[in-house]
Order: structure tokens, then C-alpha cells, then sequence
């Protein structure tokens, strides 16, 4: 057995140790998610599973070509191979943003869309924007439909989009060939390269490989997390093809991300989605740029560059560790009128937004697991969706409540609780009927107060105009339910 074939059987026995801990221990797959959100975003363990997956399969295809000798083959056009992949990686964001842009013309935004289905013991509802396009999802619903798979309600398979996309279909088909190529170039790079990759670049390969696929149907890129996959991009290929030298080629990575992620904020607004972002990568890059200056005894020679350097560290360390415990345990509730400056506007205590609520469940139960936490000032209840104002006793983080809720609850789709600041502001959305029929909501529902709806017969649309306190994709869940309530029969397209 070779050295590398050695490694990579080291590498697959970890993984698998790994895979048996979280599966045995709730807390450490909790923070196993957290950590696997933090570069591939979402909310379920669907990434988790998927990553833990790709992490075993790939060593073994990489050991079986290392035993056949592919490399031999294809030795002379890895870098070849690796340019493929990146071109295709991109051209697939692109596709992402050109999609995003022939919908957004078709209904006039350039912001937000949001769609809820509901049939025979399904419940979805999805929302895409350009910091989280979900439109390129629709290509995991025409794979699930041709093949006949039905993961039921445990992730976010791109149904509703499906439903009511334009020719989705042949948007789908698009996805896949440009997912074949990805596919293609990326397993022929790492056979061809197999017989010398270190296997710190096999990792970091290995996650740039399934954020590209993830990314490019799931976020797009304005999810903050594909900034991660664009920075491992830059550091594989600083560490494999830049000719650069000395300390400059160590820092590269950096450096070049810093120039993209530069010309992203100018050219569009990515700002949000790359500082989300920005604390991980500063944590990786400059934890590699140290480790090879020492390893290259060039550590001292910079001393007042790296000093600073070093303070930029320990600084992304702590918010990067913030924003981990944030993604892991949930957001912090507390009560934020004790917080606030005198000039905002802040209702006593805070709010909290739950969906994934199963819709034969009593609300006294949920009402009941909310109290042991706070008294309720608010409560109100729409289906699979509660809204609930509370005085905290004490801090805590969201998170907790979630789980204590999935565990009395026991739904069958995901549960999700997030804690916002109770302070209202107005915005203008516009609920598309597409095939029902005109129906008014209630002036007052789930935190939220309409201040008037107005229909228009041609588009068959109802523009409202609405004073929140949560975030704008509940609030838009929190309408598309309330329509649902009201009767609406089919489908439906929300839009800010």
C-alpha cells in the first residue's frame, strides 16, 4: 500500500469515527451542524449527513484510483482539469444570478420572493434572494420527481419554487450538465493528482468540491458562506500553481480574496453576504499564513506586520466563536426595551418567530414550553407558524427553546425558533394569486399589522402594506400562512 493510499485510509477511518460520535451524541452533532452551516449554510442536518457523506466517499474513489493507477493517465492535465472545474464553478453562479434576474423581471423585484406549499400531508415554503437564491433549487425537486425519491418534509427540496417557476424543467436540465462538468473535472483532477496531494490540500479540495456543487443550487453567489468556498479556491491554488515565493505567496490568499471580495462590494450589493464571512476566513488565512512562516523560519524577520497580523487573529478567533455559538444554540432573547437608545422605538421584552409547528398540535402545548422560559405579553397562531412576544426570565438563546419544543412536539418536518427585536418598521409586498381566486387577510396576525391591501384585477395581485417587528422572509412566511388561513387554495407568489 502506498504512502498516500495510507493517508487517505487515515483520513476515511476519522471520518467514520466522527460520523459514529455525532450520530451517538446530540450535543456534539449540534455543534457539528453549527460548524457545517458555517460553510455551507442552512438549517437542517441534511448538510451534515451530506458532508459527513462526501467525506467517506471520496477517499475511497481516491484510494481504488490511486490502486488502479489512474493517475499515470491523467497526471499531465491536472491543472487542466482544476482550470475546468473553477470555469465551470463559476459559470454556474452566473447561471444562478441570470435566473435569479429572468424572474425578477417577470414580477418586477429585484429583492425578495417567497411561495408556501401545502398538499396532501406536504408542507414547504421556500424564499430566495440575491444574498440567498433558492431559485437553482428546483433542480433537486426534477431530480427527486424523475428518479421517484420522496424525502418527504426533512429538507428544503425546491418543490414550491418548482411549482410555479417558468420552464423548470429546462432550467433544471441546465443545472445538471453544468453539475456534470463540476463533477467530471473535479474527481479527474484529484485522480490525477492523487499519487502526490498532501492531504491537507485533498480537505481543502475536498470542501471548495461540495461547497462549488452546494453553493451553486443553495445561496448563490450572495450567500455569505460561498465567500469560504471562493477563499479555499484561491488558497488551492496559491499552495499548487502560483509561481510567487516567501512570505507573499504565504499571505496571497488573503490578499487576492480581499481584491474580489472588494470589487463584489462595488460592483453589487454583496456587502452583507461577505461579512458574514469574513471572521472564518480571516481564522483560516491567517492561521496558514503563520503556520508556514514558522515552518519557513520567517517569523521573526516581520515582526511588526505579523504582530498586527496577530491581533486581526485573535480578534476573528472570538467573533468567528460568536458567531458559531449564534448559529449553534440560536440567538440571544432577552428583553431589548432595556437595551435601547432613547430615540428607538422598542416594545417591551422580545419576539420570538416559530415555524415547524405540526398543525394538529394544541397551541396550550407550545404556549406551555414558551412560558417556562418567560411570561407571554403576545401570542398568536397561524397553522405551522406561532408569534409570540415574552418577557425572558432570564437570557437565553433561542435555540434552547427549539429543543425543547422539537422533543415535546416531535414534528415531522424541521422546527425552527429565532428571537428579533420587537421593533416595527413598514414595508410594501405583493401577494400574487396566480391561479386562486382574490382574498383579503386580516388586518392583524402573527406580530404583523396590515395598514392597507389594495387588489389589482390585471395582475391579479394584492399590494400590501405592512408594519412588522421580525425579519422580511418571516414576515413574508407569516403572510403567504395567513393567505393559506384565508382560504387560499393553490399556490401563491409573494413578493418585496
Amino acid at each position: 500500500m502506498e504512502k498516500t493510499q495510507k493517508k487517505f485510509l487515515m483520513l476515511l477511518l476519522a471520518v467514520l469515527a466522527l460520523s459514529a460520535i455525532v450520530s451517538i451524541d446530540a450535543s456534539i452533532q449540534k455543534y457539528a451542524r453549527g460548524i457545517t452551516q458555517f460553510i455551507l449554510s442552512g438549517y437542517s442536518n441534511g448538510k451534515l449527513v451530506l458532508a459527513l457523506a462526501w467525506f467517506t466517499l471520496l477517499p475511497i474513489l481516491c484510494a481504488v484510483s490511486l490502486k488502479l493507477k489512474i493517475y499515470a493517465r491523467l497526471e499531465k492535465n491536472s491543472q487542466k482539469f482544476f482550470k475546468i472545474f473553477v470555469i465551470a464553478t463559476i459559470v454556474l453562479f452566473i447561471t444562478g444570478l441570470i435566473q435569479f434576474g429572468y424572474f425578477s423581471v417577470q414580477f418586477g423585484s429585484k429583492t425578495n420572493f417567497a411561495t408556501l406549499l401545502s398538499k396532501s400531508g406536504y408542507t414547504n415554503w421556500e424564499s430566495s434572494q440575491i444574498l440567498h437564491n433558492h431559485f437553482p433549487k428546483i433542480t433537486l425537486y426534477f431530480l427527486e420527481k424523475t428518479f421517484g425519491i420522496n424525502p418527504g418534509n426533512h429538507y428544503d427540496d425546491g418543490q414550491p419554487f418548482f411549482q410555479i417557476f417558468p420552464n423548470a424543467e429546462l432550467w433544471s436540465l441546465l443545472y445538471i450538465a453544468i453539475l456534470l462538468v463540476i463533477l467530471a473535472s473535479g474527481l479527474l483532477h484529484l485522480f490525477s493528482v492523487g499519487r502526490k496531494i498532501k492531504i491537507f490540500d485533498f480537505i481543502v479540495f475536498a470542501l471548495m468540491f461540495l461547497g462549488a456543487i452546494i453553493h451553486g443550487l443553495d445561496g448563490g453567489i450572495g450567500e455569505g458562506t460561498s465567500a469560504i468556498t471562493i477563499f479555499l479556491i484561491i488558497l488551492y491554488w496559491t499552495r499548487n500553481y502560483s509561481k510567487m515565493q516567501g512570505s507573499w505567496k504565504n499571505l496571497m490568499p488573503l490578499l487576492l480574496f480581499g481584491f474580489i471580495a472588494l470589487v463584489a462590494w462595488m460592483a453589487a450589493d454583496l456587502s452583507a453576504g461577505v461579512a458574514v464571512s469574513t471572521a472564518p476566513i480571516l481564522v483560516i488565512g491567517i492561521l496558514y499564513y503563520f503556520i508556514k512562516e514558522a515552518s519557513e523560519k520567517r517569523i521573526s524577520a516581520n515582526f511588526w506586520p505579523n504582530a498586527f497580523l496577530a491581533i486581526v487573529l485573535l480578534v476573528s478567533i472570538n467573533n468567528a466563536y460568536i458567531t458559531l455559538s449564534v448559529i449553534t444554540n440560536g440567538s440571544w432573547v432577552y428583553d431589548f426595551s432595556e437595551q435601547a437608545g432613547s430615540g428607538l422605538k422598542i416594545k417591551k421584552g422580545a419576539d420570538l418567530f416559530i415555524y415547524g409547528i405540526p398543525k394538529n398540535q394544541g397551541s396550550e402545548e407550545v404556549k406551555e414550553e414558551i412560558e417556562k422560559f418567560g411570561k407571554i405579553l403576545d401570542f398568536d397562531r397561524r397553522g405551522w407558524v406561532v408569534f409570540a412576544r415574552i418577557l425572558p426570565n432570564e437570557p437565553f438563546q433561542a435555540g434552547s427553546l427549539e429543543d425543547r419544543l422539537i422533543e415535546k412536539l416531535k414534528p415531522k418536518n424541521y422546527l425552527y425558533v429565532e428571537g428579533s427585536i420587537p421593533a416595527q418598521a413598514i414595508n410594501e409586498f405583493k401577494l400574487y394569486f396566480l391561479e386562486n381566486k382574490p382574498i383579503e387577510l386580516d388586518n392583524n396576525f402573527l406580530g404583523i399589522e396590515i395598514l392597507s391591501q389594495k387588489y389589482e384585477k390585471k395582475t391579479n395581485s394584492l399590494t400590501l402594506l405592512v408594519k412588522g417587528e421580525y425579519q422580511i422572509h418571516w414576515q413574508m412566511l407569516s403572510i403567504l400562512t395567513e393567505a393559506e388561513a384565508q382560504g387560499l387554495e393553490k399556490q401563491a407568489l409573494l413578493v418585496k
